[in-house]
């Protein structure tokens, strides 16, 4: 079969064995200088790191092992990371004047990050696993008042995005290349804040409007997602279908069809900052890891983009021959990752597509009358 021998490694193991993480939202409570986290439910609020120095966002690295938070930290002129419980706490970046948004790139190893100063505003970047390793300015704005504020990475295309307030002018949405060339603005809008890519999409919050929007990456097809919504962050996750967001003292949610509005955890301080999602489908098949599961289930495989290796988790409800198999876009099976009668319970596959080419590929788990079919995509 063709790429069959591409697939360099794998490992097959039960459920209950995994030492996954919960699925949990994380945010930066920037009055109390701290970060907490919670399950998706708003259960569970929990100090991750106090006694910081003015933090300002968060983003989660899903490719290293164990996996790791990183944040800015204003006041501490500094990027940081650590495990998800707080502990492991190093720097990745010092002496960094104002850092706001930061952006991973998990691909290629790089965290982003903005700094916000009167008159000099920057794209930054450095390796993501060392400290102060190869720093660099990709773009610099000169302008008093230009501020910075949100940016996202597509290391796929390998551009750049971010949002600009632009006093007495135009507010706009920008989109650059990695190496800092072909400075392109997208849209003109009051006031944008934070920004996410996902997928084929760039996803903004307009506080001056109370909207979530949303494009393609070129700036078309803008679109209205949410509604009602006085946010500066705001985190995605469409596995989930899901919009969270911070806003004043509590944190809310909505479907992304702009149905389910609701308050998940409230009681929080006045100044909620940056927020981000990991969501595990593993750890949400069953409230009970000794439950016997009684139906199937294919997860969406995580990470996803991924360059290596990615996981793929799924669950069996009744003892008989299971087929795992991936396809590339025209729909040739490429490759078998499992092919054996396998008892009930709920597995793990870790794929390594370390030889396949860049591009979007299909996995699909055929067990007895069940099939179900989901897309990956390897970027490289």
């Amino acid at each position: 079969m063709k790429y069959q021998s591409m697939i360099i490694a794998f490992s097959l193991i039960l459920f209950i064995s995994i030492s996954a993480q919960d699925s949990k939202i994380f945010w930066v409570d920037q009055s109390l200088d701290k970060i907490q986290s919670a399950s998706l439910n708003g259960t569970n609020v929990t100090d991750v790191l106090t006694g910081l120095n003015i933090p300002e966002c968060v983003a989660i690295d899903t490719a290293s092992d164990p996996m790791k938070l990183y944040f800015t930290e204003t006041g501490g002129t500094r990027v940081a990371r650590c495990n998800f419980d707080g502990s492991n706490l190093e720097n990745i970046v010092t002496g960094i004047d104002n850092p706001e948004d930061l952006e991973l790139d998990l691909v290629n190893r790089k965290v982003y990050w903005l700094t916000d100063v009167y008159s000099t505003d920057k794209i930054q970047r450095a390796d993501m696993d060392s400290l102060n390793s190869n720093v660099e300015t990709i773009f610099t704005n000169s302008y008093a008042m230009h501020n910075f504020h949100g940016i996202a990475v597509d290391p796929l295309h390998h551009w750049i995005f971010w949002t600009q307030y632009v006093y007495g002018s135009s507010d706009r949405i920008n989109r650059i290349d990695y190496d800092g060339s072909n400075r392109t603005i997208l849209g003109y809008y009051l006031s944008p804040r934070d920004i996410e890519l996902v997928g084929s999409k760039i996803y903004w919050c307009w506080p001056a409007y109370s909207l979530i929007m949303c494009s393609d990456l070129d700036g078309q097809n803008v679109d209205t997602v949410l509604t009602a919504v006085n946010t500066h962050f705001f985190a995605i996750d469409t596995s989930l279908g899901k919009i969270y967001w911070t806003e004043s003292n509590k944190i809310k949610c909505a479907n992304l069809d702009n149905t389910g509005h609701m308050e998940v955890i409230t009681g929080l301080s006045n100044s909620l900052r940056g927020i981000v999602i990991y969501y595990n489908p593993l750890s949400n098949l069953s409230s009970s890891e000794n439950k016997i599961p009684d139906d199937f289930y294919l997860a969406q495989n995580y990470p996803n983009p991924f360059n290596p290796t990615t996981n793929i988790g799924f669950r069996i409800g009744e003892f008989g021959l299971v087929k795992l198999s991936i396809h590339d876009i025209l729909g040739r099976e490429v490759a078998i990752i499992v092919n054996e009668r396998l008892p009930t319970g709920r597995y793990e596959v870790e794929l390594n597509a370390g030889d396949y080419p860049s591009g979007i590929y299909f996995y699909q788990l055929t067990a007895g009358k069940f099939s179900s079919v989901r897309k990956m995509l390897v970027v490289k």
